[in-house]
């Protein structure tokens, strides 16, 4: 027996929009092309604050359903989120 694989390709393009006292507003554009299984697309937004000089704390909603982990492909991950960034 053949061994199942699939190619998956992950796009992602992102936009800020920087707002008074810190805080950034952000749209970004997602394409999931799966071969074998079809092409998803959709818009994932949403708002971040600069709490020190080098973190960033933020929460959105994707309006995809699905993940940027591309091992999860079973499409159930529209919803709020939490981003927490930090630089050094």
């Amino acid at each position: 027996m053949a061994a199942r694989c699939s190619t998956v390709t992950f796009a992602a393009a992102q936009v800020r929009y920087e707002l008074p006292a810190q805080w950034q507003a952000m749209a970004e554009y997602r394409v999931l092309a799966v071969k074998n299984g079809g092409t998803r697309s959709g818009w994932l937004v949403g708002v971040d604050r600069d709490i020190a000089p080098s973190l960033r704390l933020g929460v959105g909603y994707n309006f995809t359903q699905f993940s940027d982990d591309l091992t999860r492909l079973d499409y159930r991950y529209r919803g709020f989120f939490i981003n927490l960034v930090g630089s050094y």
